[in-house]
């Protein structure tokens, strides 16, 4: 394009804007004079361009930034697509992590049912014990003036022997972990070991338990029987009640004629409850039911009674942790393995008294 005609597009595009300007003020007489005006200039452009053969007038096209912009942004995800934090080697390493070494403990329920049976501390590995047996006195026969009178019938006895037996756990600790950990491995291990003394009670006295006849019950009028007539005065006075959590919750459910719950709290203690039996409030010991499963689908363990007369544990020694880096066990060395053993034992019995003082019971309420 020649100088001249592109003084006269500038001029034309000059025009364009004086004529928007005009209609804009609503000067609408002299934007159709200029107008007419550009139109006529217009007209004589592409006249002027048509004589020019040779000139050639390339097509320009506008740039389209955001088409630019958007190439760019594909080709630089492209470029860095496999750069993420899930791989280690494409960045992953970079990404810090949160990493704490102290040992964080879970919430759980142990409970010690040694608390309920008599413990009583020994110190010879075996003896005995003599006790009366239950044979009532004799009644008193009435006898005549200088009359002869009759024999009594004497007391019995019977002797109850026991005989502590050794149990115990060896733990096997590398020296590296010992010295390199940020935890207090051994106190950790004690504590350990030390939950596992309570459990390894609560198997004794468990499986003591579970040596009973089953008396299977389908309401609540079973365990007051229990109480009050297989018990009866001799042990209701001391009775406890032991069941899980679902037993418990049974019972919990259970209301009166008039709608309240038969369940009542302890007011010495909030947190325990009690089961009124006639004239007794009989307290509820309640396992957690990973450590006493119910019999069978929708029944609930119950055992009853004065679980000091039914059971002691004769206690000649209580655990104790003894440590070793140079001792050898099951052909392992200690001292050439570099590890140290952590021993535990205890030396103890544990004897039935008194059959007649617990009661077990089965629990199926009827289905509605």
């Amino acid at each position: 394009m020649s100088k001249k005609l592109r003084e006269m597009l500038d001029s034309i595009n000059a025009m364009k804007t004086e004529v928007k300007d005009l209609y804009a003020a609503g000067n609408d007489a002299d934007a159709q004079a200029k107008m007419d005006e550009l139109e006529a200039l217009q007209a004589k452009f592409e006249n002027l361009m048509k004589l020019e053969d040779d000139t050639v007038v390339p097509e320009v096209k506008p740039v389209d930034d955001r088409t630019v912009m958007d190439k760019f942004a594909d080709s630089m995800r492209k470029k860095f697509r496999d750069m993420n934090e899930g791989t280690a080697s494409a960045g992953g390493y970079t990404v810090p992590s949160d990493i704490q070494t102290q040992v964080n403990q879970f919430k759980k329920a142990l409970v010690a049912l040694e608390q309920l049976i008599t413990v009583e501390k020994v110190s010879e590995p075996t003896g005995s014990r003599v006790y009366q047996t239950k044979t009532l006195s004799p009644v008193f026969a009435t006898a005549a003036e200088a009359a002869e009178i009759g024999a009594g019938t004497d007391p019995a006895f019977q002797q109850v022997t026991y005989a502590c037996e050794k149990r115990g756990a060896i733990f096997t600790v590398t020296d590296e972990l010992l010295a390199d950990s940020d935890a207090n491995i051994p106190a950790l291990l004690a504590q350990w070991i030390a939950e596992g003394d309570v459990r390894t009670t609560n198997a004794q006295v468990l499986a003591a338990l579970n040596t009973l006849t089953t008396t299977a019950i389908t309401n609540l009028d079973g365990i007051k029987n229990a109480v009050n007539v297989t018990l009866g005065q001799a042990y209701k006075g001391n009775a406890v009640i032991v069941t899980n959590d679902s037993g418990l919750n049974y019972l919990d459910t259970l209301k009166d004629d008039n709608q309240r719950y038969v369940l009542t709290p302890d007011l010495s203690n909030p947190g325990q409850l009690r089961l009124a039996c006639g004239a007794v409030s009989v307290p509820i010991f309640v396992v957690p039911d990973s450590q006493l499963a119910n019999p069978a689908s929708g029944s609930y363990p119950f055992y009853v009674g004065d679980f000091k007369e039914f059971m002691h544990k004769y206690d000649l020694q209580s655990y104790t942790i003894k440590t070793t880096d140079v001792g050898t066990v099951n052909s392992v060395s200690a001292f050439e393995n570099d590890l140290t053993y952590f021993r535990v034992t205890e030396r103890n019995d544990f004897v039935k008294i008194d059959t007649g003082a617990a009661v077990k019971l089965t629990l199926t309420p009827p289905q509605s």
